[in-house]
C-alpha cells in the first residue's frame, strides 16, 4: 500500500487536485494537490483510493475514453473537469462531469437574471475562444436562452462540436474578422480583449475586467464550479460565499 492509500484510508485525504489552486477545494477536505496536468489519465489510477479528482477543463479523448460513463452535459461539451470513482460493490464505476457549464450559468444568472437571452426576439452572444472554455460558454448561452450564437476564433474546432453534439447553429468568424459587432453579451474565453461592443460581459478571464456593468466576473464563475466540484466529489454542499472568499 504506497503512502496515498495509507493516507487515504486513514481519513486524512479525500480527493485530487490536479494542476488547479488547492485552497478552495480544502473547503470539502484535505486534497492531494499536484501541479502536472500533461497526462490525467494517469492520476484515475493514482487517486484509485480516493474519491475522485479534480482538474482543468480537459478535451482529451484518452481522459474520455478512461471513464466508464461521462455524464450528460459533459458528454454534449465534450469536456470534462471532475472525475467521480463510484463504489459498485468490490469495484468502481469512473465517471466524468463537467461542472464549468452549469456554473456559468449560474454565474450569469447571478448578475444578468434568470433566462437572460429571453429578455430579447433574438438575442445575440458572441463568445471569443473556441476551445473548451467556449464549449461549454455555447452550453451556458444554450442554457441561458440566447437565440443567436457566434464563435470567434481562428480555432474554433472544439466549440464547433460541441454545438454539433448539442444540435445548436452557430456562426464562426475569425478574431481579425471583427468589426466592432453590437451584442448582447459577450462570453470571453481568451487572455485579451477583442473588438466588440458588448451589452454585458461574461469574463472567464479577466481581460475585460474594469469594462462596466453588467460585469460578471472570473472569480464568481470559479466559485459556482469549485462549489459543484466539491459536490460531487465529497456530497458536501459548501456555502457559495466560503468558496469564493478561498479563491
Amino acid at each position: 500500500m504506497d503512502c496515498c492509500q495509507s493516507a487515504r484510508r486513514a481519513g486524512r485525504l479525500t480527493f485530487g487536485v490536479v494542476g488547479l489552486d488547492p485552497a478552495p477545494f480544502r473547503i470539502g477536505g484535505q486534497v492531494d494537490a499536484r501541479n502536472n496536468t500533461g497526462d490525467l489519465t494517469r492520476f484515475v489510477n493514482e487517486f484509485a483510493e480516493y474519491t475522485g479528482f479534480a482538474c482543468p477543463p480537459s478535451s482529451d479523448p484518452a481522459l474520455r475514453a478512461a471513464c466508464d460513463f461521462v455524464d450528460g452535459i459533459a458528454g454534449r461539451t465534450g469536456v470534462l473537469d471532475t472525475i467521480l470513482f463510484q463504489p459498485t460493490g468490490a469495484s468502481q464505476l469512473v465517471v466524468g462531469f463537467a461542472a464549468l457549464p452549469g456554473a456559468l450559468g449560474r454565474a450569469m444568472t447571478d448578475v444578468l437574471g434568470v433566462h437572460s437571452g429571453r429578455a430579447r426576439p433574438r438575442s445575440s452572444v458572441l463568445i471569443a475562444g473556441g476551445g473548451e472554455l467556449a464549449a461549454c460558454a455555447i452550453a451556458a448561452a444554450v442554457q441561458h436562452g440566447y437565440s443567436h450564437i457566434t464563435v470567434a476564433s481562428d480555432q474554433p474546432g472544439l466549440a464547433m462540436s460541441a454545438a454539433h453534439r448539442m444540435g445548436v447553429d452557430i456562426d464562426v468568424v475569425k478574431l481579425s474578422r471583427l468589426h466592432r459587432p453590437a451584442v448582447d453579451l459577450l462570453i470571453n474565453t481568451i487572455e485579451e480583449p477583442i473588438d466588440a461592443e458588448p451589452a454585458a460581459v461574461c469574463d472567464m478571464t479577466g481581460a475585460w475586467e474594469g469594462c462596466g456593468e453588467p460585469y460578471v466576473c472570473a472569480a464568481d464563475i470559479t466559485a459556482h464550479q469549485r462549489q459543484d466540484q466539491i459536490r460531487v466529489l465529497t456530497g458536501k454542499n459548501p456555502q457559495l460565499e466560503h468558496v469564493r472568499a478561498a479563491i
